[in-house]
């Protein structure tokens, strides 16, 4: 986190990839463990119940939660929660062809003044061709790490070698299941490497 000024974490990704449910979880984390003010922002305006779903997660921990249509909400949220130590901020997903709202992203993103962090999040059962265009697709953003999901549900992790390799993005967080805040841990080398590996 940063000192006098929140830090601006977003989860970027293709559909179904589960960043609303993660994004729920670093906010239960960073807020109940480590006591720390942690807003929740959708720019997911597009997906039927994903507002919702991060305001069912927000009304449980008695966190804000905020939902912003463009870059002028984006912006005031931004200014109303300066106060706060970390902004996590969930968008919609998208498929893998659409080009142009990565490019909507970016100009959101800016109007925030500051770095927005960004994590591409794959869902390790996905095939490792969409893990790439993903990627091409996000690249825009200047995605800073990545972030795999749905752990529990994997059988062969070969596919997050090959991505580290091609990418040199470092791992940020590894989610095992649906349960909130318990099923995401920091992607710890020794981790990655039994999974890869065994």
């Amino acid at each position: 986190l940063e000192k006098q000024t929140p830090k601006l974490v977003a989860l970027v990704g293709p559909t179904g990839a589960g960043k609303t449910t993660t994004i729920a979880k670093l906010a239960a984390h960073y807020a109940i463990k480590e006591g720390k003010k942690v807003p929740m922002l959708s720019l997911d305006t597009w997906r039927i119940g994903a507002v919702e779903q991060l305001r069912v997660y927000g009304d449980i921990m008695e966190l804000p939660v905020e939902v912003a249509g463009g870059a002028e909400d984006f912006h005031n949220c931004i200014r109303k929660h300066s106060d706060k130590d970390l902004i996590l901020i969930d968008t919609a997903g998208r498929c893998h062809k659409d080009h142009a709202h990565p490019a909507r992203l970016k100009e959101i993103f800016k109007t925030a003044g500051k770095k927005v962090e960004t994590h591409l999040v794959l869902n390790v059962t996905a095939q490792e061709k969409l893990f790439e265009e993903s990627y091409k697709q996000f690249t825009p953003l200047e995605i800073d790490r990545v972030l795999f999901t749905k752990l529990d549900e994997g059988i062969n992790f070969g596919a997050l070698f090959n991505f580290a390799l091609r990418t040199r993005l470092p791992f940020s967080y590894l989610t095992t299941g649906q349960r909130v805040p318990e099923d995401i841990e920091a992607a710890q080398r020794e981790k990655v490497i039994r999974l890869i590996f065994n």
